[in-house]
């Protein structure tokens, strides 16, 4: 299955749908105003996201609950919104947001939408909490007052059994890989691929750099970028002062 992501890069639509790839299948597409998902039934999870920041003007406080989205038929929700659990020992897994409630932190809906389990799957907790993945999340906190940032992301949900430790609890595999792919007012850009477990951390983010060409061989989504095959010579910094509220 070939996925076409037809994009403009920087516009700031107030329903952005139309920017998801077209489907066949089990996806479905849900549009959340400021940010829209392709959501996989088959695997109850997101599998694409797509969003354009807004200035920093909002803290919004975060909604503390998860929610299933009734949108999607019972068949496709994950089977509860409660924690992801391990046998001791284990690794342990967050609800791991694709978009996260602090980047619509100017809009209640939108941020209070970031909780339903349509945008959770299980995340490796380090790489959610001090790892990579939080990283990307700071690094388009903090630059979103530069202007707009153009954020995809989604999963890439391989084949390795060994992590899936929620399939009878929840419903869902969980995915081996995540990717982010960040695009600045510049033009410039970054995409990573990142191991859903503890090694991809801030310090050795660009071993985890790959071209967006790479991200549609792994996902079967055609982006609509310039200069696919390019891989960024150098992971993004953090400015010297950021206001992460």
């Amino acid at each position: 299955m070939k996925l076409l992501l037809a994009l403009t890069a920087f516009a700031l639509p107030l329903s952005v749908s139309a920017n998801l790839p077209t489907h066949q299948g089990t996806l479905i597409e849900l549009d959340n105003g400021y940010y829209s998902i392709l959501y996989n039934c088959e695997k109850r999870g997101y599998e694409h996201y797509f969003y354009v920041t807004q200035a920093d003007t909002g803290n919004v406080k975060r909604k503390s609950g998860f929610f299933q989205d009734t949108r999607l038929p019972k068949k496709c929700q994950q089977y509860g919104t409660f924690t992801y659990k391990t046998p001791r020992k284990s690794p342990k897994f967050d609800r791991g947001h694709g978009v996260p409630a602090n980047h619509m932190d100017f809009d209640k809906k939108a941020s209070d939408s970031t909780n339903a389990f349509s945008n959770i799957v299980p995340q490796s907790a380090p790489l959610n909490r001090q790892g990579l993945w939080r990283h990307t999340d700071k690094l388009i906190e903090c630059n979103r007052d530069n202007g707009p940032i153009t954020v995809y992301g989604g999963v890439i949900w391989g084949d390795d059994k060994s992590n899936d430790y929620f399939v009878d609890s929840h419903g869902v595999e969980t995915p081996d890989f995540l990717y982010k792919i960040i695009i600045k007012p510049t033009g410039e850009r970054n995409a990573w691929v990142m191991p859903n477990s503890n090694v991809a951390k801030e310090n050795n983010a660009d071993n985890y750099l790959v071209s967006v060409s790479y991200i549609e061989s792994q996902t079967g989504v055609i982006f609509d970028l310039p200069n696919k095959h390019n891989v960024a010579a150098k992971s993004f910094s953090l400015p010297s002062s950021c206001d992460l509220s």
